[in-house]
């Protein structure tokens, strides 16, 4: 089950939608205090600078502990029990830290969440590490993500699962298959994730399906692409029962899927109004590019890039000039105004509970002036 309260988990969502409503003006500002102030949420997720701060220190912390427990396992023999023996502790700190301190995405959590996966993939022998690596990382990712809510351990089970089956295509010979294969479950898991990740169900895993939609479609582009797939190959050229390279027809299908992708991905993302598909075919489309340029060089590096950026600019610029007026819901203008009253989600509830105070009102004020004298009421009278 879920470390946290699943209560706190849906407030804390609700809350940051809150947030988006108000800062894009959709609610008064009273009325965002006032929902604030009515959901309990005792998670504590401090900002960017005390997660990356409590994350370094717990690092430090983790070696310090690592080497201790490594005092009692000097030989290759005794290094499982010391990977089991390391694990345990962090998990234990873990559950303790979230049950007493209440941290979420605090730096803390994600080191040691990140420690006790470390910790499991140790214990793999030598021998089939990639299908071992795979399972193993799978379980403990899938595991620690559902109970700790968190979305990288679910993107590198997502990882660990396309793992397996590279794997088992190692074992079995189906190198010549393995593109496709790992391309189909991609799909799957992008259009799982992209169906779940707005479900109101499964609101307390938002961030979970959001980060697997991502890796999904990022997945899906670096199977089919022919400078990953060539490096695949070549690294397992050992295998020589196996047919690594491919034929003329899927080099040529290879090549379309590395440059057709990402433009469907940006054509895709703007029809359906999806900002996540945009912007990922948007950062494709340089892994395209990179790929072209590694296998063909057409011109000098020096003179490619500044035509790159030349064009790069003048299609910025005619954008911004063509969406001033907004067009089929699109504008380059930004959607809410500046609001000199926009503060961040933690003031405004620190102002709510301030303004809860009762205020102190002085039973014998002073009240200055009324001088008789033209010296400032320095005579007799004040």
């Amino acid at each position: 089950m879920i470390a946290y309260n699943r209560a706190w988990l849906y407030n804390q969502q609700l809350a940051q939608q809150l947030s988006d409503a108000f800062r894009e003006q959709l609610i008064d500002e009273n009325s965002f205090r006032k929902a604030i102030a009515e959901k309990e949420n005792q998670l504590y997720t401090p900002n960017l600078l005390i997660q990356f701060g409590i994350g370094v220190l717990t690092i430090v912390i983790c070696i310090a502990v690592a080497a201790l427990v490594a005092l009692s396992a000097l030989d290759s023999r005794s290094l499982i029990g010391f990977a089991l023996s390391f694990g345990v502790i962090c998990y234990a700190a873990l559950e303790i830290l979230v049950w007493v301190k209440k941290y979420f995405n605090a730096g803390i959590d994600n080191v040691l969440l990140i420690a006790i996966l470390i910790a499991a993939l140790t214990t793999v022998s030598d021998n089939d590490q990639v299908l071992s690596f795979g399972i193993i990382g799978f379980i403990v990712s899938a595991y620690l993500s559902y109970r700790f809510v968190d979305g990288l351990m679910a993107v590198l089970a997502f990882g660990a699962l396309l793992l397996i089956f590279v794997g088992l295509s190692l074992h079995h010979g189906w190198m010549n298959f393995l593109p496709f294969l790992l391309m189909a479950i991609s799909l799957l898991v992008l259009m799982l994730a992209k169906k779940l990740k707005d479900n109101f169900k499964f609101i307390h895993f938002h961030k979970i399906f959001t980060c697997l939609y991502i890796a999904g479609l990022i997945a899906f582009y670096a199977a089919g692409n022919y400078f990953v797939i060539d490096k695949l190959f070549q690294s397992n050229s050992s295998y020589s029962d196996i047919n690594l390279k491919p034929n003329e027809i899927l080099v040529s299908i290879f090549w379309i899927c590395s440059v057709a992708i990402p433009a469907i991905y940006i054509w895709n993302g703007i029809r359906k109004k999806d900002i996540i598909l945009l912007r990922t075919g948007i950062v494709l489309v340089a892994a395209a590019v990179f790929t072209i340029r590694y296998y063909h060089s057409f011109l000098p590096i020096d003179i490619a890039l500044s035509l790159a950026g030349i064009i790069l600019i003048a299609l910025s610029y005619w954008l911004i000039k063509f969406l001033s007026m907004p067009k089929n819901g699109y504008s380059s203008k930004q959607s809410n105004k500046p609001n000199s009253t926009l503060l961040n989600l933690e003031a405004l509830i620190l102002a709510e509970t301030f303004a809860k105070t009762g205020t102190h009102t002085n039973t014998n004020p002073t009240n200055f002036g009324g001088g008789s004298a033209g010296g400032g009421g320095a005579s007799g009278t004040f």
